[in-house]
């Protein structure tokens, strides 16, 4: 377990990405977007991969899984700290990020190195790393690997030549197992930083990170948003209430605001892969009736 004084956790004024300081106490919209555990008579989320592979989730599920990446979180970070979630949209990589909110934790995207570079300058705290594939996972205190195949009960290597995980790396799936299927969301204030997104600036080099929300319905590289802007921010869904939003995924900051939109809703989200072909598309629009 990873603990850190909580003095750590509180950002001074003027600490670039980290300034979001907490305000009063409210209810947290952002954790209620996410589906809980009375939400199990639909699909909630449904991810088309490559290869025609879909998943259904519905939101008992979906908040099962939440739930235990909470728990594993909030055992394995500290408050304050961020998680970074690395690499390609992903049905899991899309409930990692949920869990975090739901632990009270800030996510981070980027690109490993970019991450990493961001560590080294302070500018973020990351106390976890998670993605699909070892190089896409960032320097941080704790490093996390997510199997891609859509019924893998332990990591299956990410697709490549590598078999084992890493050394002191954890199992994404097998090591949340033991974690509890529910827990309340973590108290969490509105001002509390939810999301940042670092981009390359050149070699060698990050975005910079100032603080302040996004004020449009994206998130802008470098810009850390607030709990309460990330709720707000979700893109809802237009047209036929009967009919879902399909997303063809790009990267996870443009893709989490469809699927909270969604969520906000009662609705469920279709991802389909960037990698998927136009069959699998074509196929995902007539099975969900998408948007």
């Amino acid at each position: 377990m990873v603990t850190k004084p909580q003095a750590d956790a509180v950002p001074s004024p003027g600490s670039g990405a980290r300034s979001c300081l907490n305000q009063a106490m409210g209810p947290d919209l952002l954790a209620s977007q996410i589906p809980s555990k009375a939400d199990k008579d639909r699909p909630w989320l449904v991810w088309y991969g490559p290869g025609g592979e879909r998943v259904e989730l519905t939101g008992h599920v979906a908040a099962m899984w939440v739930c235990k990446t909470a728990g594993l979180l909030e055992e394995q970070t500290w408050p304050g700290s961020a998680v970074h979630v690395g690499g390609a949209t992903h049905w899991r990589t899309v409930l990692w990020c949920a869990g975090a909110w739901w632990a009270g934790r800030e996510v981070v995207l980027g690109r490993a190195g970019t991450v990493s570079r961001a560590v080294d300058a302070g500018v973020v705290e990351v106390g976890l790393s998670v993605a699909l594939i070892p190089d896409d996972l960032a320097q941080a205190e704790l490093q996390v690997l997510l199997p891609s195949s859509p019924l893998a009960l332990r990591w299956d290597g990410g697709g490549g030549e590598v078999r084992e995980l890493p050394p002191l790396v954890l199992d994404g799936v097998a090591d949340v197992m033991a974690y509890p299927d529910y827990r309340p969301p973590a108290a969490a204030q509105g001002r509390a930083p939810a999301l940042t997104v670092l981009a390359d600036a050149g070699p060698g080099t990050i975005a910079d990170a100032g603080p302040g929300p996004v004020a449009g319905p994206g998130d802008a590289p470098g810009r850390a948003v607030t709990r309460l802007d990330r709720a707000a921010l979700a893109q809802g869904p237009s047209g036929d209430p009967e009919r879902v939003p399909l997303t063809r995924t790009g990267p996870l900051d443009q893709a989490l605001p469809m699927v909270l939109g969604a969520w906000r809703q009662r609705r469920a989200a279709v991802l389909v892969s960037s990698q998927a072909g136009e069959d699998v598309l074509a196929a995902a629009r007539r099975q969900e009736l998408a948007d």
